[in-house]
């Protein structure tokens, strides 16, 4: 992000952009996740363009970043004719800000559950049905998953395991209601998924397992 004139006046499009390069840097382990909260405060209370630096000392300079080619599971032969563009598998969905993993539930319910992969963006939005985030045996693909919340009259929740976090002070309540059962700071190794957007009239729920998910996990 250039930082041009620091008497500028900031426009809405660099504070989003600020606080997507730091939680880039969260994601990449250039910045402490608890300290995460705090810079993004800086950038919210920020004016001018000048007062962004504050917000970004001290953390290393971004990596530079190669185009990832996700392998076809092909065996490369040396070509004996013409060379062919051969196409590779596009990045999944929810490696980045602006191509979030989408779990819609409109009009039935939407489910993860099982051994699957958290990506660091993610969409959930509970129209008239339910989204169920199922992480008990799910692995996060980043220190920091970015949940963005939309709920209708649907409900949203996440099932955890013990030591991951979950931090919604940015969770625009409205008529919904909000039920954290699980701590906002996580334990050492453990993710901490932080909520923004705006709840309509359902409910979400972070919570870790209850006695009937228990029992079946058991095999009782």
């Amino acid at each position: 992000m250039s930082l041009d004139d620091p008497a500028r006046p900031l426009e809405d499009a660099d504070r989003r952009a600020a606080i997507s390069r730091l939680r880039r840097a969260a994601e990449d382990g250039r910045l402490d996740p608890h300290d995460l909260d705090e810079r993004v405060a800086r950038v919210n209370r920020a004016r001018l363009v000048g007062e962004l630096n504050q917000a970004f000392a001290g953390i290393p300079p971004e990596p530079n970043r190669s185009p990832t080619v996700w392998p076809t599971g092909q065996a490369a032969h040396p070509p004996t004719g013409p060379v062919v563009q051969t196409p590779s598998l596009p990045v999944p969905a929810g490696y980045s800000p602006d191509d979030r993993l989408s779990l819609s539930a409109a009009m039935s319910d939407e489910k993860r559950r099982g051994r699957w992969t958290l990506p660091p963006y993610i969409r959930a939005h509970a129209g008239l049905s339910n989204v169920k985030l199922d992480c008990r045996h799910a692995e996060a693909a980043a220190p920091v998953i970015d949940v963005e919340v939309g709920i209708g009259l649907g409900n949203v929740v996440l099932v955890l395991p013990p030591g991951w976090a979950v931090n919604a002070d940015r969770l625009g309540k409205g008529i919904g209601t909000v039920k954290l059962r699980v701590p906002n700071v996580a334990a050492p190794g453990c993710p901490t998924i932080v909520l923004h957007g705006q709840l309509g009239a359902g409910t979400l729920v972070a919570r870790e397992e209850n006695w009937v998910e228990r029992r079946f996990r058991k095999g009782g």
